[in-house]
């Protein structure tokens, strides 16, 4: 079950391989072009882009609303499902990688790839689980699967956001690309808002963070103004040392309850969503933070130095009805946090540290899930360089249905 390899023949075709019906989710989220973006994500990292950021093929400015794909990487199931390649080339040694958080982004409108126009770059903060401070930066090159090095940055600590404190007379919520102000404002003046019961004021867009303080501010003065588009009022309000005058609707009661009955029947898979990134948000220890010039496939990682090495040449043994071609099969190193994907039949450079905890995943192309555990390396611990050893995978249990079910379980297999 796997994609298409590179092919210098096929401009379109990539080494990234996922295992189909096992992807990990793209995130999409759109935003305006021709305004400055900043897209929180549920794992605590963020994207930042410029106003005037994207053009087309021919180089032609984009405007009006732009979805951003992203799809982010923490975990040994993550980068296993990615189907991305963790091999390094340096001075002709192929080395393999330690993740420090990757990702994918890219850019499209009306389902054309968009770019980075020259001069522009996205800069993305990555909250990243490895706390090794100092890690190197690459961009893989999809076609050939080269890692390309970048520089080396240090992390830096992450800082737990604060809470906003605000005062019941003037708050502010976020809900998808707008806001509702909730703020003590007179409109007897208004005959179409009469027996209206109005909840809110509804924004055409999200608020900055600055203006978020700014609506919290208890002392400010709030005037309603009409404009000459029906039922879109100006909102002038004004504080201790500036004024904000901002485009809104009204936002009614029947708006709230119908509002409030979406969010229940989506309750559920946010919460599943959520839960996903929990343990990464929690044990989140640095931010790592890099501006890139165009979209692509970007790694913070380190090249995996195991102290105790041992190389051999391995097979793999699996039932007589499976093609191992077709077999996915990994080495995860789970203290080291590295995942190694290994040729279906014979891998003539395994290598493993025998001190260290190792285990075989292979998913087969039904989806089940064959393992070779870490008390069946007892045997092989004792094995010479360059030695020969069948490693025989038994059955489990395990069907996946999705990236994420292989995650429950993996401390188990090991």
């Amino acid at each position: 079950p796997l994609s298409v390899v590179s092919d210098n023949d096929n401009p379109t075709a990539s080494v990234i391989q996922p295992i189909d019906g096992l992807e990990i989710n793209v995130e999409k989220y759109t935003i305006q072009a021709d305004k400055p973006n900043v897209i929180d994500l549920p794992s605590g990292s963020t994207i930042e882009l410029p106003k005037d950021a994207f053009v087309d093929e021919a180089g032609n400015p984009i405007k009006g609303e732009v979805t951003i794909n992203w799809s982010e990487f923490h975990s040994l199931t993550d980068i296993m499902f990615s189907g991305i390649p963790m091999k390094y080339d340096t001075a002709g040694v192929e080395c393999d990688l330690v993740s420090g958080g990757m990702f994918t982004i890219s850019a499209e409108q009306y389902s054309k790839q968009i770019q980075l126009a020259d001069g522009k770059s996205a800069k993305i903060d990555i909250n990243s689980t490895n706390d090794t401070p100092c890690m190197n930066f690459y961009k893989l090159d999809e076609k050939s699967g080269k890692w390309d090095y970048s520089l080396t940055k240090s992390a830096l600590p992450a800082e737990p956001k604060p809470e906003l404190k605000i005062d019941e007379a003037n708050t502010s919520k976020q809900i998808g690309d707008y806001a509702i102000i909730e703020t003590n404002v007179n409109t007897s003046n208004f005959p179409e808002l009469e027996d209206k019961t109005i909840v809110g004021w509804k924004t055409k867009e999200r608020l900055t963070k600055k203006e978020t303080k700014m609506f919290a501010d208890q002392n400010a003065n709030c005037v309603l103004e009409k404009t000459k588009t029906p039922n879109v009022f100006l909102l002038n309000m004004e504080f201790a040392q500036e004024s904000k005058s901002i485009e809104v609707e009204p936002y009614f009661i029947e708006d709230a309850m119908a509002q409030s009955k979406k969010a229940q029947q989506d309750i559920a898979k946010e919460k599943q969503e959520l839960n996903q990134f929990q343990k990464l948000v929690a044990k989140g220890k640095i931010i790592r933070s890099i501006e890139i010039q165009g979209f692509g496939t970007y790694n913070w990682d380190r090249i995996y130095h195991r102290e105790n090495s041992v190389q051999l040449s391995a097979s793999f043994i699996l039932p007589k009805t499976v093609n191992p071609k077709f077999a996915s099969i990994f080495l995860i190193s789970p203290e080291d946090n590295c995942i190694i994907k290994c040729q279906s039949e014979e891998y003539s450079q395994f290598i493993f540290d025998p001190k260290r905890k190792n285990c075989i995943v292979a998913i087969l192309p039904d989806n089940s899930v064959m393992v070779c555990r870490d008390e069946d390396f007892n045997e092989v611990r004792k094995a010479k360089n360059n030695s020969m050893h069948d490693f025989v995978l038994k059955k489990t249990n395990l069907k996946l249905k999705e990236s994420k079910d292989l995650a429950k379980y993996i401390n188990d297999l090991i």
